[in-house]
């Protein structure tokens, strides 16, 4: 089945096919009896409960060593979502059973718990973990080290994941203040956020026996609002800007995570595409990209490209139809501005998902505008790594820390103003939709029109775009200078593509929490 994406879809999810399946109940089945405990890794005094029996309604009997849970069969009515995705997999009954199978061989690895996908935003860091789905019937042990919660009820209301949460509930605070008390830091540390509440006694809590809770926070045009900390022990995020006072933070780089997903198919099979090691080693330009022009003397076919889902010359139904903020008219202002000194094209429809819209600007472009919807610090998309696989130059606007993470010589930054966007927000504050555009106009409907969008925008922009569209043609008229920045390499810090970066981080919050050394 093709799926259509555009840049601009949010919360895209996938889907990772692991080793475990889900197993309808055989009534003749016996009761796996127990083999072994398993250490866990990173915490040799817990054990790893003993390999699990299968579970009887109404009975405890073969729970994991925690009796307090009820393990019961897991009953879905005919025609609901969840049975229609299982019985697309074979299943034909209306009820089905969970399998409480064998825990998976020790590993070295500390566990990541998943209920029944894997979110984009950890594919990074994925090969520094162990890898369960409770939603395929296996219970990982109770001291497993992350337990990513779902927003879905179905996963919600699964066992291990209602007594993970009770766990960490009845957990202590960990004394932050004593002789004994963990190791703290300040500000950032390798990707993640500690802020001053955490040495607070009441604010962090002990790691032990138990997953530790981790939730993501939405798109970052919803950056008002979000979940607190007080029922999770992370909060993972794509901007660095606005974080809750009482959390330890993570920080992902969303670009990041393409370069991973273009690796599975919509099966979590292996296709295709450019995946982690050729992406790495084109942004590291240690190969040439397939698709760039190997001929220095010959210039690129066409000018620039412009990936975007809605219509430049429509803005009103862009705001109309979305959550953006103001922030997300720089781009097509910028589209408008460049194309008066050459046209630039606009790609609609271009099939794949974000992660793989590269493709369609991989036609022999010299440049590509990759701007984000949002100016916020941190927050680095999918656009500016697609671009960077484009074959040729990405033109970016976004955050202004942006250079921390990618090689800034290796691309075109629009550097607005600060103090004009946030100036510009004044005249479209957050508001549940539709919200109303409040500057000045003699139309007397509830939307402008296009043509006083674009003068307003226009009188705040022209002149902070002015340096960037000059660039691009100092770029275009001297092929010696574009190709300078075609040959420099996109990323430098190794540690993105690595997963180092949060990985790192993330290691010394969990030894924190644990009241580690």
């Amino acid at each position: 089945m093709a799926i259509f994406f555009h840049p601009d879809e949010i919360g895209v999810s996938f889907y990772c096919i692991l080793h475990i399946s889900v197993i309808p109940l055989d009534k003749n089945s016996k009761k796996v009896e127990p083999s072994q405990d398993f250490s866990h890794p990173h915490d040799s005094a817990i054990k790893v409960p003993p390999t699990r029996g299968i579970a009887k309604e109404n009975t405890n009997e073969n729970a994991p060593h925690n009796s307090s849970i009820s393990y019961t069969t897991t009953e879905f009515s005919a025609g609901s979502q969840d049975l229609q995705d299982e019985q697309s997999k074979g299943y034909d009954s209306s009820t089905w059973y969970w399998e409480f199978i064998q825990t998976p061989t020790a590993s070295s690895k500390p566990y990541l718990v998943v209920c029944h996908r894997m979110e984009d935003w950890f594919y990074p860091v994925s090969d520094y973990f162990t890898i369960l789905r409770i939603a395929d019937g296996e219970l990982p042990p109770w001291n497993a080290t992350v337990l990513l919660l779902p927003d879905d009820k179905f996963c919600a209301e699964h066992p291990y994941v209602k007594e993970a949460i009770k766990r960490r509930n009845e957990a202590p605070f960990l004394d932050t203040q004593g002789d004994n008390s963990p190791k703290l830091y300040n500000g950032w540390n390798d990707g993640v956020f500690w802020p001053e509440s955490i040495k607070s006694t009441k604010v962090l809590r002990l790691l032990k026996d138990r997953p530790a809770l981790v939730r993501l926070r939405g798109e970052v045009f919803w950056r008002n609002k979000g979940h607190s900390c007080s029922d999770v022990d992370f909060i993972v995020d794509r901007q660095k800007e606005r974080l809750f006072d009482d959390c330890l933070t993570i920080h992902f780089v969303q670009g990041v995570s393409s370069a991973y997903l273009r690796e599975f198919s919509d099966t979590g099979l292996r296709k295709g595409d450019l995946g982690v090691q050729a992406t790495a080693d084109i942004y590291e330009k240690r190969i040439i990209h397939p698709k760039a022009n190997p001929n220095i003397t010959l210039p690129y076919v066409n000018f620039c490209s412009f990936l975007i889902r809605y219509d430049p010359n429509n803005l009103v139904k862009m705001f109309n139809s979305t959550n953006y903020d103001i922030d997300a008219i720089v781009r097509h202002m910028f589209f408008r501005q460049l194309s008066e000194y050459k046209p630039c094209t606009r790609v609609s429809n271009c099939g794949g998902t974000p992660y793989t819209s590269y493709k369609c600007m991989s036609e022999g472009y010299k440049f590509h505008i990759t701007m984000e919807n949002s100016l916020v610090d941190g927050y680095i998309s999918e656009k500016l790594f697609n671009g960077a696989l484009g074959s040729g130059i990405p033109i970016y606007f976004g955050a202004s820390d942006v250079g921390s993470y990618v090689n800034a010589k290796s691309f075109v930054y629009c550097n607005i103003s600060r103090s004009v966007v946030d100036e510009m927000r004044t005249f479209y504050p957050r508001a549940p939709k539709p919200r109303p555009f409040l500057f000045n106009r003699t139309s007397t409907g509830f939307w402008p029109t296009e043509e006083e969008m674009f003068t307003w925008a226009d009188g705040y922009l022209r002149s902070q775009l002015e340096p960037c569209v000059r660039r691009v043609i100092e770029l275009d008229v001297n092929d010696t200078a574009f190709r300078e920045v075609l040959s420099e390499p996109f990323v430098t810090n190794h540690d993105l593509l690595s997963g180092q970066y949060p990985f790192r981080g993330i290691e010394l919050a969990l030894d924190a929490i644990k009241n580690k050394k």
